[in-house]
């Protein structure tokens, strides 16, 4: 269950893609009600992910210790994750932050404005750090599960895309030169700027990925349409990386795409409906 307030705006374009799986309701924690209604969802989940601003729900009344200490008392314990900018120890660790700012602070943009033959910081145009600091979430999350099922307890994650971004520089490094050189030059050369955002980059590249490796990357067997109850339209996606040959598991989603606020804030009986309506 996704919850946002109906106050605050979202990246809405990315919904098609990332919105499956998840019903998602309208909680305003401004309201005695509704923060209830919060209290009851965490007194039956098994994993709580806080992605605010760091700070936001302590404030609130929902931070790290409110959540253990909740369900301290209901025979089993909780996973809490939390993720931020720059980290969890030292003076920055209050601060809001993106993947770009977290590119910039760890030395991921200059290293792609030098590789481009620049000598200034470059936003690389896609959601690196974004996606690899959740799949290494997700990883703890499934770990912290099965440490829970074995020794009992709670258990908490703390996730940064400053931890991601600098073991990626540090650890791994840039591609070696003849590598880089190769996919570059294949692409066209494309060469952006300090002052060149995503609004920008991002079209220039899809552009140049649906002309140079569209045989490749966009093949029909890569991809599947899904129908998403909740807007009525079927979507176009990326099929699962895994498939079990048996039959027995379909990697499949029975919650479809969805925007916020769709659903009631309550988990249903029935975990595999489409929608959890209204009562």
């Amino acid at each position: 269950m996704r919850v946002t307030s109906p106050h605050v705006p979202d990246f809405e374009s990315v919904f098609p893609d990332l919105a499956w799986g998840k019903w998602s309701c309208h909680l305003h924690l401004a309201n005695p009600p509704d923060c209830q209604r919060l209290r009851q969802l965490i007194l039956d989940a098994d994993v709580v992910v806080d992605g605010y601003r760091p700070g936001v729900m302590d404030r609130l009344g929902f931070g790290r210790a409110a959540v253990l200490d909740l369900v301290r008392h209901r025979g089993r314990g909780i996973v809490h994750v939390r993720e931020n900018c720059y980290g969890w120890h030292g003076g920055w660790s209050h601060r809001s932050g993106w993947q770009g700012i977290s590119d910039a602070c760890c030395g991921v943009s200059l290293a792609y404005g030098r590789a481009m033959g620049l000598d200034e910081p470059v936003t690389p145009p896609f959601p690196n750090s974004d996606s690899c600091t959740g799949t290494i979430g997700a990883a703890a999350i499934v770990h912290a599960l099965l440490q829970r099922a074995q020794d009992g307890g709670s258990y908490g994650v703390d996730l940064a895309l400053n931890y991601y971004s600098q073991w990626l520089v540090r650890s791994c490094g840039t591609y070696p030169p003849d590598v880089w050189h190769d996919v570059w030059t294949r692409h066209a050369s494309p060469v952006f700027h300090v002052h060149d955002n995503t609004r920008r980059t991002v079209p220039a590249m899809k552009q140049l990925l649906q002309l140079h490796d569209s045989d490749v990357l966009l093949q029909p067997g890569f991809f599947h349409e899904c129908f998403s109850s909740p807007v009525g339209v079927k979507v176009r996606k990326v099929k699962p990386v895994a498939r079990y040959g048996d039959g027995v598991v379909d990697l499949a989603y029975n919650v479809g795409a969805r925007g916020n606020g769709v659903d009631d804030g309550r988990w249903p009986d029935d975990l595999t409906v489409p929608v959890v309506a209204q009562l």
